[in-house]
């Protein structure tokens, strides 16, 4: 018959650390032997059982461990550091208890278990399960199970329905503006809080009341909204509209708000400000003198109204199109005006809206502006000594000739921020890619030839003459 001793004391200690719960916990016990003596200083057998639903449960884990007492008769466990005769103590489910410690004790050290004893356990091993919500969520949203629907966001105005029945737009007969409205409708559910959005200062609709009406003047540039317009020309240029919102409460009052916006395009920095085509491209500029250019070639394939080129543009052989544009015949930069030496020249071209392209005395202003005098400027051929001033680092043929197009050691090379690639030219066949960069005006020099612009990789100078109006040169376009 087994005997049975009650331990002087039961205790379960969670072992904690930051990262994650550890499978185990402590218990200590004193050892006595069948006589009430102390077991001290002395290695002693135990087996232990974890049982759930009560004392005669089912074990759900078993290991056994030798422990050595100290001179009080005290042993020390760490349950989980044991050997494992069955289950897996990471695996209880903590939360289906209750949850039942058998210890069976050998004072020998062997296993031949005399002692026995079976306590419930309480709340602190549970500090195992609060292990696994420790380790529930990492963090991440995609972590989650059962993850929440997040709504996609438009990205244009257009996107967002005009689903507010007491809106009645007066005035909305421009495409963009309308997108705008819209977007003021969509995110608003209440005439209330749009106007307290808007101005601050509309008082909410007591019953029963007066009908009301107020009028608020806003003005806002496209840089303060949140979304684009979907046709983004429209931002080059200011658009005004009404815009009248109408609430009716339950007692039949009226409160009108009239809402006079103006929305116009942010200020244009040149050298920070972009530009983008019909074709979606995006240029870089840069400020040299007076004048704001395209920092980049030219490389739409469209006209201005959206229709494609059909002829006169070429590609520059095997380069790349956003590196290094696209050719262009006179004719086709031109786009059906008539020639131009003013300043600015007025012709659009193929140029986008806001931006021309440059006339023979443009040309010659902006050369001065980097460093020309007027006389070399006002001069034909190779002319004044500031080609390094204009080129990029990029294609360019190496050239030990000072301050050339290819001399990239030059000290002030590209001092001006023109930033000139030598895409070549087309003539029959396309050539001379790293040689030359060659730049169309919108000034005739006869009616077969127009002025152009040419940069060589071996000359200092600056080349101003005509040629024949079927070549494909680049194009570099003028802020209006």
């Amino acid at each position: 018959m087994k005997k049975f001793l009650s331990t002087l004391f039961f205790c379960l200690v969670c072992l904690v650390i930051f990262a994650q719960a550890p499978q185990k916990f402590s218990y200590q016990a004193v050892v006595r032997d069948a006589g009430n003596n102390l077991v001290a200083s002395h290695a002693v057998g135990v087996r232990i059982s974890i049982l759930q639903g009560g004392v005669t449960g089912n074990a759900v884990y078993m290991e056994s461990q030798t422990i050595t007492t100290n001179a009080n008769g005290l042993m020390t466990v760490v349950i989980g550091n044991g050997t494992t005769l069955s289950g897996d103590i990471a695996s209880i489910d903590w939360a289906n208890g209750p949850y039942f410690l058998k210890t069976e004790t050998d004072p020998n050290g062997g296993t031949n278990y005399t002692i026995e004893g079976t306590q419930q356990l309480l709340s602190v091993p549970y500090a195992l399960y609060a292990g696994n919500a420790a380790n529930g969520f990492s963090g991440n949203y995609n972590d989650l199970t059962n993850q929440p629907t997040i709504p996609t966001i438009p990205d244009n105005v257009s996107d967002f329905a005009n689903d507010a029945n007491y809106v009645n737009n007066a005035d909305c007969n421009n495409v963009s503006f309308c997108d705008l409205l819209n977007m003021l409708t969509a995110l608003q559910n209440t005439v209330d809080s749009l106007a307290d959005v808007v101005a601050g200062n509309n008082p909410p609709i007591e019953e029963p009341c007066t009908p009301t009406s107020s009028t608020h003047d806003i003005e806002i540039t496209t840089a303060e909204l949140p979304y684009t317009f979907a046709d983004t020309t429209s931002q080059a240029g200011t658009e005004t509209g009404t815009y009248v919102l109408l609430r009716t409460n339950a007692s039949g009052c009226d409160s009108t708000i009239t809402l006079n916006l103006t929305v116009s395009a942010p200020a244009f920095a040149c050298g920070t400000s972009t530009l983008t085509d019909v074709d979606g491209n995006t240029y870089n500029t840069v400020q040299i003198g007076e004048q704001c250019w395209m920092k980049e070639n030219l490389r739409t394939t469209k006209k201005p109204n959206g229709t494609s080129i059909s002829s006169g543009i070429w590609t520059p052989g095997s380069n790349s199109v956003t590196t290094y544009g696209r050719l262009y015949s006179w004719t086709t930069v031109m786009n059906g005006a008539t020639s131009s030496n003013a300043t600015p020249s007025g012709v659009q071209g193929i140029c986008p809206t806001g931006w021309h392209v440059p006339s023979d005395n443009e040309w010659k202003q902006m050369e001065m502006a980097a460093g020309m005098s007027q006389s070399d400027a006002d001069n034909t051929g190779w002319r004044g000594n500031i080609a390094a001033k204009l080129c990029g680092n990029t294609g360019w043929n190496s050239s030990t000739t000072a301050n050339a197009a290819g001399n990239l050691s030059a000290p002030d090379r590209n001092s001006s921020g023109f930033s000139a690639l030598p895409a070549g030219y087309y003539v029959g066949g396309y050539g001379y890619f790293g040689n030359y960069a060659n730049f169309w005006s919108a000034t005739e020099a006869s009616s077969d030839y127009a002025y152009y612009r040419t940069l060589r990789y071996d000359y200092a100078g600056v080349d101003r003459n005509g040629n024949f109006k079927s070549y494909g040169y680049s194009v570099r376009c003028v802020r209006d």
